[in-house]
């Protein structure tokens, strides 16, 4: 066991009165007209709970996943979309793109994940599953820029409201299959 600092308390604290205080009352209306949350992002970007583990350098708080979840579990108990909405916007692709992505990446994606973009990640395909072993989109290296060409569905965090996609994709350079690479996909219409 451990107990929690007074920093982990307060951000604790403040999801817990941002789930009283608008959450709860949210969830139903969401639920019910199976529209997308907007009003609810915003919240979650004015409180700091989106990109909190985007490191101080890319202009984010640098926390780590310890006082996410805790935002996650307060958030969850109002509305487990929500709580999604939360992981998907500091965890996972975000993650990836932070600890493997150049510094260009980086920046982008930390810029569009504070403003509230729930990166999505592109993993799954129709006769693979999410067995990367089995995936078949490529990434073939043509002079200085990679085609992708493939198919992928149950897009995590939501292809039709992301702006931030990382795509995974075998990598071919010349003819040779160099394994499994991750390619950021900002949706058109986006700086």
């Amino acid at each position: 066991m451990y107990d929690l600092t007074d920093a982990q308390l307060g951000i604790k604290a403040r999801a817990h009165d941002l789930t009283e205080s608008k959450l709860h009352e949210r969830a139903a209306k969401h639920d019910e007209t199976e529209e997308y949350p907007w009003d609810t992002i915003q919240d979650l970007v004015d409180h700091g709970f989106m990109g909190m583990t985007v490191p101080k350098e890319y202009g984010g708080p640098g926390f780590g996943f310890l006082e996410t979840a805790l935002v996650i579990e307060e958030v969850s108990r109002a509305c487990g979309s929500t709580g999604r909405i939360v992981t998907e916007g500091n965890m996972g692709a975000i993650a990836a793109i932070m600890a493997f992505g150049s510094e260009e990446q980086k920046k982008i994606s930390a810029e569009l994940v504070l403003a509230g973009d729930k990166p999505a990640l592109c993993m799954t395909e129709p006769e693979a599953g999410s067995a990367a072993t089995a995936m078949t989109t490529k990434a073939v290296k043509m002079d200085d820029v990679y085609i992708i060409n493939g198919l992928k569905h149950w897009i995590t965090g939501g292809a039709d409201v992301a702006k931030l996609h990382l795509v995974l994709a075998r990598v071919e350079e010349d003819g040779e299959d160099q394994g499994i690479g991750g390619f950021i996909v900002v949706h058109e219409g986006t700086t």
